[in-house]
């Protein structure tokens, strides 16, 4: 199975407007900046730095499902594969290294209930708890805990989610390094409803900040929701609102049997999200020999370059440490934007500056 690292970090509520979005996503005006500082590198990607403490980037953008409920399933059926959220522990062994074999490994761990003797494994992208109630997890470093072996399992979410083929899976409570009060609860964002970015993990004081995105003339605001090498990652929300003007449908997950494979459920499969089959890419429906097995829905369809990311310097959800204070919803990012002082047209100006980029 191929792995595919993103490089994000409880569960969200849905609880976007969707009267918001609708506001929040227009077309963006070409208005011509009235003023743009010299063009700087920033975080690898072409950038500028502005005087109200504003900075912005443009170039690819990837994606990242943490926060979602199908971000991680129970049976590695997830919108990423379960490998993305975790390394190997005792021995150290990173997921991204040729021959890690973590899928296989975690099926081996989850088969054997996490109990002493199966493999560990260091997790940073889902709930950790004990195997026992009141026992105690174990750390392995950087606020992650350990999973199998018996020194803890990933907690799985309290519903089901309904798969393309008509039955029902359960899933791994995925986190994001940003969390929101929600009722009074901490709670992670939500990938598939919030529109979000991942900032460098070198750079977690960014959590919280507004973001202004642009891409082929559409626009939103967003917030800077999760920590990862470098920028340049965006939630499923964003992809949709970028590419569509709005959220889409919910998307089920897989897995597609065999018998299911190349199916109108697999074609019509809609950007961020593709068919990533079992036996690799040589077995996709538009290629001769397809079918050879099953395959998974993953949300892994990035957009290539051309993506303007501005993180706005006065513009803030209201946080104690990495919790907003309020839900993370687009209506509270267009507040925070409003009332220290953006419009869109100062947003779209500000954009505009990296046009060239």
């Amino acid at each position: 199975m191929m792995i595919v690292r993103t490089g994000a970090r409880p569960i969200s509520v849905r609880n976007v407007s969707f009267v918001a979005l609708a506001f929040a996503v227009a077309t963006a005006a070409a208005a011509p900046p009235a003023s743009c500082p010299g063009p700087t590198t920033i975080g690898g990607l072409p950038g500028a730095r502005f005087a109200d403490g504003s900075f912005g980037v443009k170039g690819p953008l990837a994606v990242n499902p943490d926060g979602a409920k199908a971000s991680y399933t129970v049976g590695d059926h997830g919108f990423t594969y379960i490998s993305n959220g975790m390394d190997r522990w005792n021995p150290k062994v990173s997921c991204l290294a040729s021959g890690s074999n973590c899928s296989s490994l975690f099926l081996q761990a989850e088969k054997g209930a996490f109990a002493p003797g199966t493999p560990e494994f260091c997790v940073y992208a889902i709930e950790v708890e004990a195997l026992a109630p009141g026992g105690q997890t174990v750390a392995c470093g950087g606020g992650k805990k350990v999973i199998g072996n018996g020194k803890g399992r990933p907690r799985v979410g309290q519903d089901q989610l309904d798969t393309i083929e008509g039955g029902k899976t359960r899933y791994y409570a995925s986190m994001t390094h940003l969390n929101q009060l929600v009722d009074g609860m901490v709670r992670s964002i939500d990938s598939a409803t919030v529109p979000a970015i991942v900032v460098p993990t070198s750079s977690p004081d960014l959590l919280g900040r507004v973001v202004y995105v642009t891409f082929e003339g559409r626009s939103t605001v967003a917030v800077a929701g999760d920590t990862g090498p470098r920028f340049g990652e965006g939630s499923i929300a964003l992809h949709e609102l970028l590419r569509y003007g709005s959220l889409q449908t919910p998307q089920k997950i897989g897995p597609i049997s065999i018998a299911n494979r190349c199916g109108d459920a697999e074609k019509s499969l809609k950007a961020p999200y593709e068919s990533r089959p079992d036996k690799g890419k040589g077995d996709l429906c538009n290629r001769p020999g397809a079918r050879l097995g099953p395959a998974d829905v993953r949300a892994y369809t990035g957009i290539d370059a051309g993506v303007t990311m501005v993180l706005l310097g006065k513009a803030r959800l209201p946080m104690k440490s990495i919790v907003s204070q309020v839900p993370v919803t687009v209506d509270a990012l267009r507040k925070a934007a409003t009332d220290a002082g953006y419009t869109d047209e100062s947003m779209q100006r500000t954009a505009a500056c990296l046009s060239g980029s």
